[in-house]
Order: structure tokens, then sequence, then C-alpha cells
């Protein structure tokens, strides 16, 4: 067994993150083997001992590669930032299974979930409880579906999971399960803005922003508002108090999702501007290429 000190180490200097991938492909390759083997022995020996390595190791490459293609050196030890990552797909994935475990093993069609997890979505939003008559025309209204359909998805839910708000997993930590239910994870790099950076980051994202084409401005500026509000748990004010006076801060998007309740999504902003979900995406990558860069 290695040191943990050693491995820690190991990790933290791993020359990965200095290589090029595409001049340096073989060495590349040999260096990411190494760097997933002392993750492996890591959370093996120290971070999950006593489990099964097979009931997590498919998510531990899963969250390394990520971790991998989106760390900088410059914002701390690849270890921290791992660890944050991986902990939180451990919780939502045993989150996940417990409901299904809730469930007493009633199945509920893909599509139908998904609505459901909409439903759980916006009634969080709109600080509202299912049981509010008052919620179901507005989730229909923002669903542009008819009440009935939204009271059976939710009569669906109550019957497959009568279940505690909160489960806690085996290392004792409580995780909303409702919030896994109602939201999918990003990924990684969807966490340009996210709870911990929301203060520190507007100063370069606006030195970024001020850099793109005009006509890209106004789709950027919906998905920068959008990620904010996200990010600040739809705390409208608290995005207002940050984002004032920055020319990225779209106002009148931020109160046209405040009023109607709704979660800003993608596909709403990609909508909204005329423009393919498809095209808005690249264009969204391309700044946050510019932005890691910056």
């Amino acid at each position: 067994m290695i040191a943990k000190e050693e491995l820690e180490k190991r990790i933290n200097s791993s020359p990965l993150f200095d290589i090029d991938k595409e001049s340096s492909p073989s060495l590349y390759k040999k260096e990411r083997y190494l760097l997933l083997e002392n993750l492996t022995f890591y959370c093996r020996d120290y971070m999950l001992k006593g489990r099964p390595l097979g009931s997590y190791s498919l998510s531990l490459v899963e969250t390394a590669d990520e971790c991998i293609r989106y760390y900088d050196r410059g914002k701390g030890d690849f270890l921290n930032y791992f660890n944050r990552a991986f902990k939180k797909k451990r919780d939502t994935e045993e989150a996940r299974e417990r409901a299904e475990a809730y469930r007493g093993g009633i199945k509920i069609a893909d599509e139908d979930d998904k609505k459901i997890r909409n439903i759980l979505r916006l009634a969080k939003s709109l600080g509202k409880d299912l049981s509010d008559r008052s919620l179901i025309g507005k989730i229909a209204e923002i669903l542009h579906v008819c009440e009935r359909d939204v009271l059976e998805l939710i009569r669906m839910n109550a019957d497959a999971a009568a279940v505690p708000s909160t489960v806690r997993n085996d290392d004792g930590d409580e995780t909303e399960l409702f919030d896994t239910m109602a939201s999918d994870e990003p990924a990684v790099d969807e966490t340009l803005i996210s709870e911990e950076n929301v203060r520190e980051i507007a100063d370069e994202l606006q030195r970024v922003f001020d850099t793109v084409q005009e006509r890209q401005k106004k789709a950027l500026s919906m998905m920068l508002t959008a990620k904010y509000i996200i990010a600040c748990d739809c705390d409208y004010a608290q995005v207002e108090r940050l984002l004032c006076g920055r020319p990225f801060y779209d106002r009148a998007y931020a109160e046209e999702c405040r009023t109607s309740g709704a979660v800003p999504t993608d596909a709403a902003i990609a909508e909204k501007c005329g423009v393919l979900p498809s095209s808005l995406s690249r264009t969204f990558k391309e700044f946050k290429k510019k932005f890691k860069k910056s």
C-alpha cells in the first residue's frame, strides 16, 4: 500500500497537466493511465476504504476524465477538485438509487419521469408545495400542457415515491432527494459559474464578453444571466446585487424568469433568440474556451 501523502503528491504533481494531447498522444495516454491508477489507489485505500472497487470504478473514471479535461493548475490542487466532483457524483447516484428503492420497484417511463422532474423543479423555484392548487395552473402554463396531465403526473409520482425529503448515505451525509430527482447534474465544465465563485468571476467574464462579436452578445448575455440565476438558486435579488451595471447582465430576461417562475434553460434561450440549440451550444462553448484561457 502506498502512503497517503505519497499518493497525494503523485496525483497533484502529475506531468499530465503539462502535456499537449495532440502533439504527444502516447505520452499523454501513459500519464493519464498513471494518474487514473493513483486515483484508484487513493480511493480504494483511503477515500472509500472497505467498499468494493467495482461499485464505484466507473464513476471514478468518468469523474476523473471530466476533471482532467477542465482542470486549471492556477485554481488549486487537482485532488481537491476531483474530490469535490467525485463526492457530488456519488451522492447523486446514491440518492437516485435510494429513490428507486423507495419506489418499491414501480417503474416510470423516462418521458414521464422527465416531466415529473420538471414539475418538481418548478415547484421548488416557485417556493410552493405540490398540494397547492394554484401551482397546477402555473405549471401547466409553463410546460404547455393541460392541468389534467399535471395532476396525473403528480399522482403518479406520489404513488411511486412516498419518500422522505432527504436520504442519508453511508458516510452519514444527507442529500436532498427531490433536488436530485428534479435536476440533471451538470457536467464538470458546466460549473463555469458556481455557488463558490459567483462574486469573484464577474470581472473576468466581463473582459471576455467585451471581446465577442456584437451579434453573439444578446444570446451570451442571456446565457450568463441564466447561469448566475441557477448558481444563486433563483435568488433574483442576489443576482441583481451581483450583476447590476454589468453589460453582460440581461435584466429584462432575469425579470421575465422571475415573473414566470421558470428556471432558465438553454433550449428556452435558443428559442427566444431564434437560433438552433446546437448553434447556441457552440457559441457558449467558444465563450467558455476564451474564458478558460483568460
